[in-house]
């Protein structure tokens, strides 16, 4: 994975980020959000040694649940459907009217903290992650910290766990606290605050 906080420097550019399989609690993932989540932490590790806490914050109507794990399955379902119903075109039509209504989806905002003091600021590149696709990364936290479903949507909730990229003999820890505020009409404002730790 790309670098998506642009710090990189010649000799950080070399070296791979990211994990090609994450081991948690002894189940090998390699999936994108395994691959996104050891790869971020990687670029904080290599690129901004005294950062301790990432949090990232996004406005999003997704509500959180267990579907969000594969959002292969769900767009299957959903590409069925609307094959069912409609021809390509019309198909078209339809994606590019809800595109004219609803614009773009936002961007997640991240802020990066040392010793409680913020060094870097951005919003998350778009061609890398925004506010619809991160709902399927963030839920991915929550699992492999054996937070119950039904408490996923909850206005506070935190959970941790230890990782492991085996090839590489590179160990994290993860610690995290989601809060979900409920702004309106079935949107959210959610930030999850990242405390991580990575050692060789």
């Amino acid at each position: 994975m790309s670098r998506i906080l642009g710090n990189s420097t010649e000799k950080s550019r070399a070296e791979r980020l990211g994990a090609r399989v994450w081991v948690v609690r002894g189940m090998r993932f390699t999936n994108s959000a395994a691959k996104f989540w050891s790869a971020l932490i990687d670029e904080l590790a290599v690129d901004y040694p005294e950062g301790d806490t990432l949090v990232l914050d996004m406005l999003t109507d997704v509500c959180l649940d267990r579907d969000l794990l594969f959002p292969e399955n769900a767009l299957q379902r959903e590409l069925d459907q609307r094959r069912s119903l409609m021809n390509i075109q019309e198909e078209l039509r339809e994606t590019l009217s809800q595109f004219d209504l609803i614009g773009v989806p936002g961007a997640v905002h991240v802020r990066l903290v040392a010793g409680g003091r913020e060094i870097r600021t951005c919003d998350l590149p778009q061609d890398c992650v925004d506010a619809e696709i991160f709902p399927c990364l963030l839920v991915w936290l929550l699992e492999w910290a054996e937070v119950p479903q039904c408490l996923w949507n909850n206005p506070s909730e935190s959970g941790d766990f230890y990782a492991k990229d085996r090839e590489r003999a590179v160990h994290y820890r993860v610690r995290f606290e989601l809060v979900s505020n409920h702004v309106s009409e079935g949107l959210y404002q959610r930030t999850l605050t990242l405390r991580y730790t990575r050692r060789t």
